[in-house]
């Protein structure tokens, strides 16, 4: 293992996010030779540093200061820029949260260097000591390997791509705590309020009817509702009906810009199937799918399969589990 200043990194303020990422980060700086070094910049995470060496980190950085406190991103950025400046990783991996992809091009920007965003797998070129990184591309309807010929190389990534890595006995690590004098955003958060969500968060639910651009148009969304409520479930959607047509709102966007579900039943109705909605729903324990198309994508990722119009098979299904659940 090297110590030359050309390790990977890991950064989220998300606690369960860093699990995910070391997870990846240990077999990265394994198959490199280098240290898997974590960063916390959030006071809420300065607890966490122990377990983030548990979890395979050889290093963790541990930033202080008063212009972290609160969400901007700016002293972030400032903060990491100056740790890769005394240091040079060779690999960074973000956490693709708000914050994170915020931070993350920021950073991409004031290191000269280019990010790979929302991967959905990681892997490295042994030969080229390069990180390769599959992620949507058109929209979600190709999926491209790209990768960054600078350094570092920036990824960000998803929750829920990997797995949490487990805690290990006997894991030994440094922890570097530094007090940084860094400059207070300019910009400054007014007010925060929750947003209202109707009903199951979406992460939450065990059953979710979800409906793609099968829909034909906004009025229909009840035949989608109305199966919901029969089988006690929640509404979801793909990315066109949220983001491009606002038929439905962004809380019900499953997807890889939306909420990454694992519920016990996903049923999806004239949904495609594209590469970034499958990253949303690919671990459910049972998908059913509903399209006329038999070479829908969506079919390849289905355990069970029915090849027809949904506004002729969705009232049937109603109906059929309405009498079903009332006996």
């Amino acid at each position: 293992m090297t110590s030359d200043g050309s390790d990977v990194w890991v950064f989220s303020e998300r606690k369960d996010l860093v699990f995910e990422l070391l997870w990846k980060g240990r077999e990265l700086a394994d198959g490199l030779g280098v240290r898997l070094c974590a960063i916390i910049l959030d006071a809420g995470l300065q607890g966490e540093a122990d377990s983030f060496i548990q979890r395979g980190a050889d290093k963790v950085f541990v930033i202080e200061s008063p212009a972290l406190e609160g969400s901007l991103p700016e002293p972030s950025t400032d903060a990491i820029c100056n740790l890769a400046s005394q240091n040079a990783p060779q690999v960074l991996m973000v956490g693709s949260t708000k914050k994170g992809n915020d931070i993350a091009a920021r950073v991409a920007t004031r290191l000269e260097t280019g990010v790979i965003a929302n991967c959905l797998s990681v892997r490295l070129d042994e030969e080229a000591r390069l990180i390769l990184a599959d992620r949507p591309s058109y929209g979600g309807i190709l999926t491209s390997t790209e990768t960054c010929i600078t350094k570092p190389q920036i990824l960000t990534i998803p929750p829920r791509i990997f797995e949490p890595a487990a805690p290990k006995e006997n894991q030994h690590g440094e922890v570097v705590r530094t007090e940084m004098s860094l400059i207070p955003s300019k910009s400054r958060v007014v007010r925060t309020a929750p947003k209202q969500i109707k009903g199951v968060k979406l992460e939450d639910a065990k059953i979710i009817v979800a409906v793609g651009r099968g829909l034909a148009k906004k009025e229909d969304v009840g035949i989608i509702e109305e199966l919901a409520r029969v089988l006690g479930g929640e509404v979801g959607c793909s990315s066109p009906l949220a983001e491009d047509l606002k038929w439905l709102p962004a809380e019900q966007l499953v997807g890889l810009t939306g909420h990454k579900v694992k519920p016990k039943l996903y049923l999806a109705c004239g949904l495609s199937g594209q590469a970034q909605h499958i990253t949303g729903m690919r671990d459910s324990h049972v998908v059913v799918a509903i399209n006329n198309d038999p070479e829908a994508p969506i079919f390849q990722q289905s355990d069970y399969c029915i090849v027809g119009d949904m506004y002729e098979v969705v009232p049937v299904l109603t109906e059929t589990f309405r009498r079903i659940l009332q006996k």
